[in-house]
């Protein structure tokens, strides 16, 4: 049976109208050869078939397609450069990314505290050796190496925290506890 459709003032024949895969506008299409889409940019846009994904270090929602995400090693992808070097630090906790040769962290906490801290106690300011300053984690989790979960002592001043005589505030400063 021939349909017969009328567009433009013409009538066509062994046409139909269908919805393009893309941006659902109303087309004509042949039976014989039915189309998909309604112009090269949405067939273009189609083909692209994205996948939206959260950000493997900010959780944000980005788009990639299949294709991209079959060539990640670790299953996780970024929505910049500078997302995928942050989570590829030793402290980011996203052990996914993170080379083998990198291992647990443990052993680097320390430099990268006294780097980021200075090499100066925050207790008594003591300065003099670096050998003299301990690195103390503040939640007591020798597993946590946040930068933020670290502080610099001295030997004295990390004592005292550890004999529970002494407390550190928020804003990494010590106070006494106690009768002393």
């Amino acid at each position: 049976m021939n349909t017969l459709v009328e567009k433009d003032g013409r009538k066509r024949k062994n046409v139909v109208l269908v919805k393009c895969a893309h941006c659902r506008v109303k087309v004509l299409s042949r039976k014989d050869q039915l189309r998909k889409y309604c112009s090269k940019q949405c067939s273009a846009k189609g083909r692209r078939n994205r996948i939206e994904i959260p950000c493997g270090y900010c959780g944000k929602k980005i788009r990639k397609t299949k294709r991209r995400l079959s060539k990640s090693k670790s299953g996780l992808v970024f929505c910049s450069r500078e997302h995928k070097d942050w989570a590829q630090r030793i402290d980011s906790g996203v052990k996914e990314v993170q080379p083998s040769h990198y291992g647990d962290g443990k052993s680097s906490y320390r430099k990268r505290a006294l780097q980021e801290y200075g090499s100066k106690c925050v207790g008594c300011n003591y300065c003099e050796l670096e050998d003299m300053l301990d690195v103390h984690h503040i939640d007591k989790d020798r597993e946590n190496n946040s930068l933020t979960n670290l502080v610099v002592l001295c030997v004295f001043c990390h004592a005292l925290i550890t004999r529970g005589l002494v407390k550190i505030t928020d804003e990494r400063k010590l106070i006494r506890e106690g009768p002393w």
